[in-house]
């Protein structure tokens, strides 16, 4: 039969600081029964995570104008998967993706065909410097000219 947990010293080993790991420890009991013990006696729970240094309403304010998200979670101090987290939680409205504007112009097909030519020889330069000495497949043994095939002596 499991141990019942004294309410009086759950609440007082909580007001100091302990985890639930810790005051499981000292009560001689499991984790989650700490945990089915301040739900069954009302304690509220306890949040590990981070709050944000910005109020909610300071958050709402800078999202509808538009402030860039990662603006926002560095003034929070939080990363920006957190502050899209944020953003969900506080049922914030969703932002239309922007089209980001092309600076550049389409390449004409001479310059396309250029660029394709000096990619492929910068390609083949790199693969003849490439070092074969490392490995031992039969390819790179080929290569170095030292490949010598089963049943010739």
């Amino acid at each position: 039969m499991a141990a019942r947990i004294d309410y009086d010293k759950l609440l007082v080993l909580r007001s100091e600081g302990l985890t639930a790991s810790q005051i499981a420890a000292q009560l001689g009991c499991s984790e989650d029964s700490v945990h089915r013990a301040t739900r069954k006696f009302g304690l509220e729970r306890r949040s590990s995570g981070k709050r944000p240094k910005l109020s909610a309403a300071e958050i709402h304010r800078l999202w509808v104008e538009r402030v860039p998200t990662q603006e926002i979670a560095d003034r929070c101090g939080v990363s920006i998967g957190t502050m899209y987290s944020y953003a969900q939680r506080m049922k914030l409205p969703k932002r239309p993706k922007v089209e980001k504007e092309r600076s550049t112009v389409d390449p004409s097909p001479d310059e396309i065909e250029r660029l394709k030519a000096m990619l492929k020889e910068r390609h083949i330069q790199e693969r003849m410097r490439e070092d074969v000495t490392n490995t031992h497949s039969k390819v790179s043994k080929w290569r170095r000219g030292t490949f010598q095939p089963r049943g010739v002596a």
